[in-house]
């Protein structure tokens, strides 16, 4: 009776869970589509240079990090649904302004605004998974969240870039921020009202003070440099990447798809997956084979695939070498967000450590565009994609020789 009990509580956790990444999907899926359309699509939007591409797909990251701290202590004052349904009043308001708001400086305002909407929706969803997850099943709810939400990049990539190459570039957003309204009963039903509390002797701790720890400041600096591969530069060049070296899929080029919906789809492949393989790969972590194994490894084979996409192939082996990197980019993400997870709770400080481990991700992530873009523009196409290679593997080595940690397994 007491493990059918604890199996049902388990189950119900899970679920919770899986409805918190739904109410962020939702309001992921203007974002995601500017990731595809803007780069192709720049001039409808009343831009006048590539570069203001690569700042306003950056912006919304740069606007996180000093709004981050003072979105954790909102929390303690608002609650865990309190601010989440202010984060999706921004992300309805701001997927709108997409299709209403042209010009670089208007544009540079939305994205802010939507900066400040991703940091509450997450911290919100970090907070509540911690809420929900034991510590025997912390690696899977970390997948079912990943898994889940980037559902809304499936649909805001793929549905996004073939209305784009459609009907235009304006229509999408009008479209997907009719959608952020189904969040609301979502966030009201799910998302647990209590306010973000700390405890213990890390309490009233600087982020500095987790450098003191070598396990919790290898995690952190893996938080950016993963993040300023994957959620950066590889997410907001993939699509300007496709259309430099021409990648054509005949049958979507006979229907008139370009660059956007070959870019959007490939990305879209991934989102399809990570509701079942990160579950998988977070309950991987979580047993004997332990998180700190397949970091390194999926770290080493990530740098490897980003050595070579950014050349000229076969269509075949371009298009599979895109993949099993997306499927990398799965396991990488999955297994850090659990290793943080065991951090804050080891620490017993949930605020401070995933606040750190979120300021690293919008770091990374802030400036992958940027970086990508001004290779791009001084030293040309493989540049920043040789760069991402050489950070994937150093980080690859840094897990690879750890001697090992009673935190991180």
């Amino acid at each position: 009776m007491f493990l059918m009990d604890k199996a049902g509580k388990s189950r119900e956790a899970l679920w919770s869970t899986g409805m918190v990444a739904l109410i962020t999907a939702i309001c992921l899926l203007g974002d995601s589509m500017m990731y595809v359309v803007l780069p192709i699509y720049w001039r409808e939007f009343g831009l006048d240079s590539l570069w203001q591409v690569g700042v306003l797909l950056s912006v919304n990251r740069m606007v996180r990090l000093p709004f981050n701290r003072l979105a954790v202590n909102m929390y303690g004052c608002m609650g865990r649904r309190g601010g989440v349904l202010l984060s999706i009043a921004l992300s309805i308001v701001t997927t709108a302004a997409y299709s209403f708001f042209e010009g670089f400086w208007l544009l540079f305002v939305v994205r802010c605004l939507w900066g400040m909407a991703w940091t509450f929706l997450r911290l919100g969803a970090y907070f509540s998974i911690l809420e929900f997850a034991a510590l025997s099943d912390r690696g899977q709810h970390m997948g079912v969240y990943n898994g889940v939400f980037r559902l809304g990049s499936l649909f805001g990539m793929l549905v996004g870039a073939v209305l784009a190459d459609q009907y235009g570039p304006l229509v999408p957003g009008w479209l997907f921020a009719l959608c952020g309204f189904a969040a609301i009963p979502l966030a009201l039903g799910h998302v647990p009202p209590a306010p973000v509390k700390s405890s213990g002797s890390y309490q009233n701790a600087d982020w500095l003070s987790l450098f003191g720890d070598r396990m919790a400041a290898k995690l952190l600096a893996t938080s950016f440099c993963t993040a300023l591969v994957y959620q950066g530069l590889f997410v907001s060049m993939l699509s300007y990447l496709t259309a430099e070296l021409a990648i054509t899929i005949p049958l979507m080029a006979a229907i008139g798809f370009g660059a956007a919906s070959i870019s959007g789809l490939l990305q879209a492949v991934r989102w399809t997956w990570e509701p079942f393989l990160a579950p998988k790969l977070g309950r991987l972590s979580d047993g004997a084979i332990g998180r700190r194994w397949l970091l390194k490894n999926f770290c080493l084979m990530g740098a490897a695939l980003l050595a070579v996409i950014s050349f000229s192939l076969p269509v075949s082996l371009w298009v599979l070498a895109v993949l099993l990197l997306q499927m990398t980019g799965t396991g990488i993400t999955t297994v850090v967000d659990a290793a943080a997870a065991d951090i804050a709770l080891h620490k017993k400080n949930q605020s401070l450590v995933m606040s750190a481990h979120a300021f690293g991700i919008d770091l990374g992530s802030a400036l992958g565009p940027i970086v990508g873009y001004g290779l791009n523009s001084i030293l040309g196409i493989h540049s920043p994609f040789i760069l991402a290679a050489v950070v994937l593997f150093g980080v690859g080595l840094i897990w690879r020789t750890d001697a090992g940690s009673d935190v991180i397994r």
